[in-house]
């Protein structure tokens, strides 16, 4: 197989590992007392984000740097930015539909800032995460995490064009994650969980692991050796020789050990927890790839509408939170009928646009923001209108004659 057609080969181990991530998360936020380290699946995200961000830009490598900006940029926004807004519109509809008043005017702040992707900006101690989490007020508490990654994408741009300029790429990752990671370490907890640039070395992870598994590979079809080695032996003859069982031994131990500290039922301190989490993430993504577990139909199809799942199911759980929460059969339907909607989103809206031309998703975004804006806005719309109409009405009842003194005047209208 040629350089090339690997680099677009989708590695379904990665969507597997995209699966644990979200049920992970799912876990966290549906059952928080069963998993309650369920939320370091996000971390997880994000190094997987840093390996297709890697990918994305060493396509582009030979062009332009405008052209590899351009084009990294139209792959990313066309992928997230129809979805994102319309789960958002459909959670705004819903606000002044089914939930409370007394929930209508914190969560538009929420959504203005989730629209503009700024839902991680610096929060008070009354607005800590997990509080949040908890109270369940909030549609678009989870937005955060997408704004961590969308306030990277303006960086790894120049990141990684500085890169090609120096002859060793891990090294120079190597030192910028250190600085991330030293400022991740000093910061206090809000800076810490929600700042992009205490969020950086968990991309550049996965980046390296990108460049690792590029290397790897391109180790491997240079070696004649093995090519003609691997040509004359079956799958079963393979599988059976040393290196191959140490890899699957390797394998196994690792994704037992991330699974063990997701599902652990007490919770683990995330000074510990993040950095183990997402380094063993990146050890696994290095030799993953063809893992029987992890490329299973099952858990890569579950990968494959994460996103879907991932943006509907905390507006649902904050319905039940808010109306239904001494119901806890309630609280099974809610995650049942999020994974349902989110394959349906799947299947029809995300497959769908991902096949448009790029002038039909641009104009579909600009539509479905103005849309947002506009019900963001919605009260003051509706306000500035009676205005208008009480305006229209008063002129309209203005007599045809004025009387000024003695004088008459007369008003034509």
């Amino acid at each position: 197989m040629s350089k090339e057609a690997r680099m677009k080969q989708k590695r379904s181990d990665l969507q597997g590992i995209r699966g644990i991530a979200i049920i992970s998360v799912l876990g966290f936020h549906f059952y928080p007392s069963i998993f309650p380290n369920g939320y370091l699946g996000v971390d997880q995200f994000f190094v997987l984000s840093g390996f297709l961000m890697c990918m994305l830009l060493k396509r582009s490598e030979s062009d332009p740097i405008f052209t590899l900006i351009l084009n990294f940029y139209t792959k990313r926004f066309r992928r997230i930015l129809p979805l994102y807004y319309l789960i958002i519109l459909l959670a705004l509809i819903s606000l002044y539909s089914i939930f409370p008043q007394t929930a209508v005017e914190s969560n538009l702040n929420s959504a203005s800032n989730a629209i503009l992707f700024i839902s991680n900006r610096p929060k008070s101690a009354e607005e800590d995460y997990f509080q949040l989490l908890d109270a369940g007020s909030d549609l678009f508490t989870h937005t955060w995490s997408l704004s961590v990654e969308i306030q990277f994408y303006f960086i790894v741009p120049i990141i990684f064009i500085l890169g090609t300029y120096l002859s060793s790429h891990l090294i120079y990752y190597a030192i910028i994650g250190s600085i991330s990671f030293v400022y991740y370490t000093i910061s206090d907890d809000s800076v810490s969980f929600n700042s992009v640039f205490a969020r950086i070395w968990q991309f550049l992870i996965g980046m390296c692991v990108y460049l690792y598994t590029e290397w790897s590979n391109e180790k491997k079809r240079m070696t004649e050796e093995r090519d003609e080695l691997i040509s004359c032996e079956n799958d079963e003859q393979l599988l059976s020789r040393p290196e191959c069982q140490s890899i699957i031994i390797y394998q196994c131990i690792v994704i037992l050990i991330t699974v063990y500290i997701l599902t652990y039922p007490v919770a683990i301190t995330p000074e510990f927890s993040k950095p183990i989490v997402t380094i063993f993430t990146g050890m696994l993504m290095c030799v993953s790839e063809g893992n029987a577990v992890l490329s299973n139909r099952f858990l890569t199809y579950i990968g494959d509408f994460s996103y879907s799942l991932y943006l509907i199911h905390w507006p649902i759980f904050t319905f039940w939170k808010l109306q239904l929460e001494n119901y806890h059969f309630a609280l099974i339907g809610c995650l049942l009928l999020s994974i349902l909607l989110a394959i349906g989103t799947f299947e029809i809206f995300e497959k769908w646009y991902l096949n448009l031309s790029l002038t039909t998703i641009f104009a579909l975004v600009v539509l479905l923001l103005i849309s947002n804006v506009f019900l963001i806005n919605f009260d003051e719309a509706v306000q500035v209108f009676n205005h208008a109409k009480q305006n229209k009405t008063q002129f309209e009842e203005i007599p045809d004659k004025v009387t000024f003194g003695t004088k008459k005047i007369s008003m034509e209208i």
